[in-house]
């Protein structure tokens, strides 16, 4: 967290963005906020599949095309889009959350 913060506030400026009507509710404080409760989700959801991902992986069969992911990981992309991280960056009247695009970069790489 502290280099995704470092890279906000000392080379992106991304305080300055709160100063734009469309982004007044984004302020540090919040975006922090934003990125912080992310990697919550990502140390209680994503980081306990990891080695089941690694060890299990996703199948594929030919046979019909289906693919299957590893055990978790379709209920991980449930909660994922459920609690709007796929949408952080989207307008709030399309179901977003209004934030710059670039609070959406941390919430889809990890």
């Amino acid at each position: 967290m502290t280099d995704i913060q470092f890279v906000l506030e000392r080379i992106v400026d991304a305080a300055a963005l709160s100063s734009w009507p469309r982004f007044e509710h984004a302020d540090m404080d919040t975006m922090t906020g934003l990125l912080e409760e992310f990697g919550r989700f990502c140390e209680e959801v994503l980081v306990p599949l990891n080695q089941v991902g690694d060890t299990v992986g996703a199948t594929y069969d030919p046979a019909t095309g289906a693919v299957r992911t590893a055990p978790g990981w379709s209920e991980a992309y449930r909660k994922y889009a459920e609690a709007g991280w796929g949408s952080v960056p989207f307008p709030q009247e399309h179901g977003g959350g209004a934030f710059p695009w670039l609070l959406a970069w941390p919430c889809r790489r990890s």
